[in-house]
């Protein structure tokens, strides 16, 4: 009986090794078409970056987690480029079920929908965002998006609330005011948003030259 179990362990012992030096060949082998692909993408020939990043997906490796992750991150931007939005959306999805607190898989996703035009689904997606991480990316984006369809009343509220959270948009939504004031043709407004914009941000060249004409207007 001890010879019996002695046996069987050396074989599961055996067949571990083998599994193991298999699935670190596959990693190898993903790895290196993870670097050709790269260098195509760098060269913005995105046609061969997918050919060999979906290779490279379908190699199986119980050690390519993180790196399958990062891939669909390249795959993405890669159909993104050559306009192919749907495919471009699709990844970005499966990059959120991995990951649900990234913010950029769903900022990438709505620009998908805002790219192709479709500006209701993307601010759907923006909004889904906003509740899933909290990042005022978000709002200024769904600013924005109402500031070019000139509904400035709600492109206001957003820029309002956005500011309010502070986060890493806060100086895009600062100046996002500064263009919904103006548009609107509120331009004592726009003038002080655009005063204090220059105070809180004095080497935005952009900003200076708003504050000029906004100076002339009031």
């Amino acid at each position: 009986m001890g010879k019996t179990l002695r046996r069987c362990l050396i074989m599961i012992c055996i067949l571990l090794v083998a599994a193991g030096i298999m699935q670190g060949r596959a990693y190898r082998g993903k790895a290196r078409l993870r670097s050709d692909a790269i260098l195509y993408f760098k060269e913005e020939d995105y046609k061969k970056t997918i050919k060999y990043l979906e290779k490279a997906l379908d190699e199986k490796s119980i050690f390519g987690g993180n790196i399958d992750q990062d891939m669909r991150c390249y795959l993405a931007e890669s159909y993104y480029q050559m306009e192919e939005y749907d495919k471009a959306r699709t990844i970005y999805q499966t990059l959120q079920k991995k990951d649900s607190g990234n913010a950029i898989y769903y900022l990438m996703e709505g620009q998908c929908c805002k790219t192709s035009g479709d500006y209701d689904k993307a601010m759907k997606i923006y909004n889904k965002g906003w509740k899933k991480t909290k990042d005022t990316a978000f709002l200024s984006r769904i600013c924005e998006i109402y500031i070019e369809q000139k509904e400035y009343d709600k492109a206001l509220d957003y820029a309002r609330q956005g500011i309010g959270d502070g986060g890493s948009a806060s100086a895009e939504l600062q100046y996002d005011l500064i263009i919904i004031y103006e548009n609107s043709q509120d331009y004592e407004s726009a003038y002080k948003a655009a005063k204090e914009y220059c105070e809180n941000y004095p080497d935005d060249e952009r900003a200076k030259k708003e504050l000029l004409f906004l100076s002339s207007r009031v």
